[in-house]
């Protein structure tokens, strides 16, 4: 179990405010220590628009078929969720200015992970209201082997919309950011099922929940691990906690197998 203390939450919320009159407005808020990435270069990454009454929240997540969004499950375990006004992102690039290369699809259901109790396995699956329509810029993520793991050795890196410092937000238009993150030995993580990354001045943080940290094996990036949390902004240590994925294959498999998919 991993220790509670100065654990950071790590999706943006978009709060409405109660005074009369007042519009709903969005924290401007990427990964700390990165750069912008090219257009098209993580085709599978969205960015999730989640609506609960008088309140709005924003995470990553990873196309990992036609269906499916892989995310965090403390972005979209909310009972009181709106499906028909949450919805994905897939294409994005610029937050503050769409392009004609995305395509918005609402959510249909969620799928939360049946061992789920934060941290521990906040993992999610997000099914769409229709097919994704591949292109350039929306592809599927390649999900690793079960028998795949990752280390200091390991060539990673870390994407999102989260904000930039510890109190700096994401500025307009809110490119989408990219990260090489150095990962954290097994012994020194000392938390099953979870990946640590991050060093002073680079990690994820607050969102970039959900979002898909990839590494380099074989020639290919596969998606090794999902943003869960952070225990803090000073860099002091391997701040950030991925859920492995190789761990979650299973899960993954059982619901996102083409004939569990709904149409």
């Amino acid at each position: 179990m991993v220790n509670m203390a100065g654990w950071v939450f790590l999706p943006v919320v978009l709060l409405l405010n109660a005074v009369a009159g007042s519009r709903m407005e969005e924290l401007k808020s990427s990964v700390i220590g990165g750069h912008d990435a090219k257009e098209g270069a993580w085709p599978w990454m969205a960015y999730l628009h989640v609506k609960i009454p008088n309140t709005v929240s924003s995470c990553g997540g990873s196309v990992i078929n036609n269906r499916w969004i892989l995310t965090a499950a403390h972005c979209v375990a909310k009972s009181d969720l709106i499906l028909a006004k949450s919805y994905v992102r897939l294409g994005a690039y610029k937050l503050e200015q769409p392009s004609p290369n995305e395509a918005k699809y609402t959510f249909s259901r969620v799928i939360i992970h049946p061992q789920y109790m934060f941290p521990d396995n906040d993992v999610a699956l997000v099914n769409v209201d229709r097919n994704i329509i591949y292109s350039r810029y929306i592809k599927p993520v390649i999900l690793p082997q079960s028998s795949d793991s990752f280390g200091p050795q390991s060539n990673c890196v870390a994407i999102g919309w989260g904000m930039t410092g510890c109190d700096t937000n994401l500025q307009p238009p809110r490119t989408l950011q990219e990260l090489n993150i150095p990962l954290a030995s097994a012994s020194k993580c000392n938390e099953k099922r979870f990946i640590c990354a991050g060093a002073f001045g680079k990690l994820v943080y607050k969102g970039d929940s959900g979002g898909p940290l990839m590494c380099f094996v074989k020639n290919k990036w596969v998606q090794a691990g999902i943003a869960n949390f952070v225990r803090g902004c000073n860099g002091k240590e391997f701040p950030a906690y991925f859920a492995n994925v190789p761990d979650y294959l299973t899960f993954i498999k059982q619901h996102t197998h083409p004939s569990t998919q709904e149409y």
